[in-house]
C-alpha cells in the first residue's frame, strides 16, 4: 500500500543513482511515505566500495533501502516496487543501449520511469509501459515520478502493458530464436 520506487542495477557510478536519491527526496515533499529501494549488484571491489559510499550518503534517510539480493531473490525483492526507475544520464552510449533492467521491470509487471535516453524512451512510449521525463536533471525526474505515483490505476495499466511486451515482443525465448535464425541464415529477408 505504500509507494515504493526501485532501481535494480549493477553498482557503478554514471547510472544516475545519486540523481534518483535526490529526486526521491523531492518527491517525499509531496508523498511523505515514499520509499526508495536500491537493489545493487557488486561485481568487484570498486562496486562494493561504491555501495558502502551510497550507504553512508543515505544513512540519514531511513526510507532508503540498499541491498544486494542473490539472483534467485531479485524477482521477489523487485516485485515490492510500485514503479521501477531508470535514471540514466545523457551520453551517446546510454542513448543506444537497451538496459536489461527495462525488460526485467516489464517481466514483473512494473511500469518504468526513465530519463529520455533515445532507445529506452522509444520502447516505453510506443508500448505505453511507463513515463519518460521531459528532460534531464533531478527536478524532471522527481516531477515524473510524482506524476506516475499519482494514480494507482494508471500504474497498474502501464505495468500490464509492460508485462504484455515482456510476454510478446520482448520475450527472451522469442528473441533468442530470432537471433539464431539470423545467425543460421534462416531469417527471411525483407
Amino acid at each position: 500500500d505504500r509507494p515504493v520506487i526501485g532501481m535494480a542495477t549493477g553498482a557503478a557510478r554514471g547510472r544516475g543513482i545519486e540523481d534518483l536519491i535526490a529526486a526521491a527526496e523531492l518527491v517525499r515533499q509531496r508523498i511523505p511515505d515514499l520509499e526508495l529501494n536500491l537493489w545493487l549488484a557488486a561485481n568487484d571491489v570498486t562496486a562494493e566500495e561504491y555501495i558502502e559510499e551510497l550507504r553512508r550518503l543515505t544513512a540519514r534517510l531511513p526510507w532508503v533501502s540498499i541491498s544486494s539480493p542473490k539472483f534467485n531473490e531479485v524477482f521477489q525483492e523487485t516485485s515490492r516496487a510500485s514503479l521501477m526507475v531508470i535514471p540514466h544520464p545523457p551520453n551517446e552510449y546510454m542513448d543506444v543501449a537497451l538496459p536489461v533492467k527495462l525488460f526485467d521491470a516489464f517481466a514483473i509487471g512494473r511500469p518504468v520511469v526513465a530519463t529520455p535516453r533515445t532507445e529506452t524512451a522509444q520502447i516505453i512510449r510506443s508500448g505505453g509501459a511507463g513515463w519518460v521525463t521531459e528532460g534531464d536533471g533531478v527536478e524532471a525526474l522527481a516531477e515524473t515520478i510524482a506524476q506516475a505515483l499519482s494514480s494507482k490505476s494508471e500504474l497498474a495499466a502501464r505495468g500490464q502493458k509492460g508485462w504484455e511486451l515482456a510476454q510478446g515482443q520482448y520475450n527472451w525465448k522469442r528473441l533468442s530464436e530470432q537471433v539464431a535464425d539470423v545467425l543460421l541464415g534462416k531469417a527471411s529477408t525483407p
